[in-house]
């Protein structure tokens, strides 16, 4: 029987999942997978789901390429599925994996998903690229108290509300709205929010007096939409949209959304897995990133037996052609869940 052996660096806990799903997917194909896992934190979920597990030493990237390169020479490894902190140490071009036969697997080069690790360069990128029916938000890079103040005030004066965030960032971390309007009752009483007004912010900020880039953009009230897409070339081989509203999570189809994912694959040429976050406002779409990987909540795929990773693993080790796929629309109830494991 053949085998591959597949290595999963730090992720989110989600990667549970996918790696139960790659391992069916080629089991069901007569493949053995040995799926080593290593991530920092000795509690992860994701080290359940290996057949070999390792600890990281580092949650810093840079400081683990050895610890990287150990693995892959030790296990034989075939193909690495990075988390968003490894990405960039693992593509870099002096990175031990050019002299190795071991792939990568990850939708652009590295030129491209540096641009993309930073919001404004993104931006920037895709104004250069062109996508159609998509627009940019308005927003100012920040890094000290009196942009932040410049900015925010030719903001309000022409977009209404603001929202910022770390230029560089994952998983929402970081984000903020600007509101005004709340009180100190709701901050006091309700629940825990991202929102409290700009005098607030403001003096947080002037304690830390020069801070790493801050984007400062106009806050965008509509739906947002999470596009998880499988390429090769010109070819969009799988475009599956996720609507994001209150709790409820739905898969529904949209024309333009789908034209959007079509036009940035056919002018970026993204390979393998990918994700796009849009957010809707008065019936136009704006772009908040693009993120050069699969993304966590694109297990739903799974649960209908769209095995994404698996055929991207395929892709990448076998040349394996893979013809479109669509899938229907689909309302999924968020709840807090537990699950055994």
């Amino acid at each position: 029987m053949e085998s591959i052996n597949i290595f999963f660096t730090r992720s989110f806990s989600n990667n549970y999942h996918f790696i139960n799903s790659v391992r069916k997917y080629f089991k069901d194909k007569k493949i053995r997978t040995q799926i080593i896992v290593s991530h920092p934190d000795k509690y992860s979920p994701t080290l359940l789901a290996a057949d070999i597990r390792f600890i990281e030493p580092s949650y810093i990237a840079e400081e683990n390429e050895s610890f990287y390169k150990f693995v892959c020479a030790k296990y034989n490894i075939d193909c690495i599925i990075p988390g968003e902190s490894s990405i960039l140490t693992l593509t870099k071009s002096d990175s031990f994996v050019h002299q190795t036969k071991v792939k990568v697997l990850v939708s652009q080069n590295f030129d491209t998903i540096k641009i993309l690790r930073s919001k404004t360069e993104t931006y920037k990128f895709i104004n250069t690229n062109k996508i159609n029916k998509l627009k940019i938000p308005w927003y100012k890079l920040v890094n000290n108290i009196s942009t932040f103040q410049a900015s925010y005030d030719e903001l309000i004066e022409n977009k209404g509300i603001a929202c910022f965030k770390p230029d560089i960032s994952q998983g929402g971390a970081g984000f903020r709205i600007i509101d005004n309007n709340i009180n100190a009752k709701d901050i006091i009483y309700g629940f825990v929010s991202v929102r409290n007004t700009f005098k607030y912010y403001l003096e947080k900020l002037q304690e830390i007096k020069t801070f790493p880039p801050i984007i400062l953009l106009q806050y965008l009230s509509g739906h947002e939409y999470s596009i998880d897409c499988l390429g090769n070339g010109n070819k969009l081989i799988f475009c599956g949209i996720r609507e994001k509203s209150d709790k409820k999570r739905r898969i529904i189809k949209n024309d333009v959304i789908f034209e959007i994912a079509k036009d940035i694959q056919r002018k970026l040429k993204f390979s393998f897995l990918y994700n796009i976050q849009l957010r809707a406002e008065n019936g136009e779409y704006y772009l908040l990133e693009i993120n050069p990987r699969y993304s966590a909540g694109s297990y739903i795929y799974e649960l209908d037996g769209f095995n994404l990773l698996g055929k991207a693993i395929e892709m990448l080790l076998f040349k394996k052609a893979i013809e479109p796929m669509n899938m229907d629309s689909t309302l999924i109830q968020s709840i807090e869940n537990y699950i055994k494991i």
